[in-house]
């Protein structure tokens, strides 16, 4: 349970950098904390006390780093499909894990 806590981590540390960040509305911030509460409540985490579960990298960094050479695919399979509304990165993040957590 260790490794997806850590990724669960990853993935609120991601989330709080997307809320900080200018680039979202304020309805898109607002989803994206209740993204983050309902991740760390399913998870048991809190983003205070739950540092030791940090990685050195950034969880955007290791996914662009893991697909570089990878094509996006289109209708090979239900994983890869990503509907329009998934482009943006915060949303497509989100989603994976998703996914991740429903195949885990």
């Amino acid at each position: 349970m260790s490794d997806k806590r850590r990724l669960v981590y990853s993935v609120v540390e991601f989330l709080n950098r997307e809320m900080a960040s200018e680039e979202h509305s304020e309805d898109a911030k607002e989803s994206l904390e209740v993204a983050s509460q309902c991740l760390q409540t399913a998870f048991a985490l809190s983003a205070q006390d739950d540092k030791h579960l940090a990685v050195a990298k950034k969880l955007e960094d290791i996914f662009g780093e893991a697909t570089k050479d990878e094509p996006v695919r289109r209708g090979s399979a239900e994983l890869f499909y990503c509907p329009q509304y998934l482009y943006s990165t915060s949303w497509f993040i989100l989603w994976l894990s998703a996914k991740f957590l429903e195949y885990a």
